[in-house]
């Protein structure tokens, strides 16, 4: 049997309508997975927790600092080079700490280890 000419022009035209969703449809999916995945990269950056503000964290919990000082030093706060006392380089590394007369006791956190840039770190107290 044989279909005229016409038949076969819109079934191409189907077949080329139908490609043209398709691959329309698998565009916009890739570009939503892309989406997705630097919506979770970004998040997953926010989120995670930073060495070095973990090591400072313990840091005022070892020396029992009062809880009117320090307030800034926040568990949850990723970067701790906007924490007061603490000063960074360009990279963000904490390269200075500087805990004077806050009347404290206790003893320094062996997490200090890891901040491995510090240069500097100014700890004493006076008790009267």
């Amino acid at each position: 049997m044989m279909f005229p000419s016409k038949w076969i022009s819109l079934r191409f035209l189907l077949q080329i309508t139908c490609f043209a969703v398709l691959l329309k449809g698998l565009i916009l999916l890739k570009m939503e997975l892309v989406l997705a995945v630097l919506i979770l990269a970004c998040l997953h950056s926010t989120v995670q927790s930073d060495y070095q503000g973990d090591a400072l964290y313990a840091l005022k919990n070892s020396l029992h600092v009062s809880s009117t000082l320090l307030t800034d030093w926040n568990q949850n706060q990723v970067n701790p080079c906007t924490w007061s006392n603490v000063i960074c380089d360009n990279s963000n590394t904490v390269v200075s700490v500087t805990l004077s007369t806050m009347n404290f006791s206790g003893t320094l956190s062996p997490r200090i280890g890891v901040l491995r840039n510090l240069k500097e770190m100014y700890v004493w107290s006076v008790l009267l």
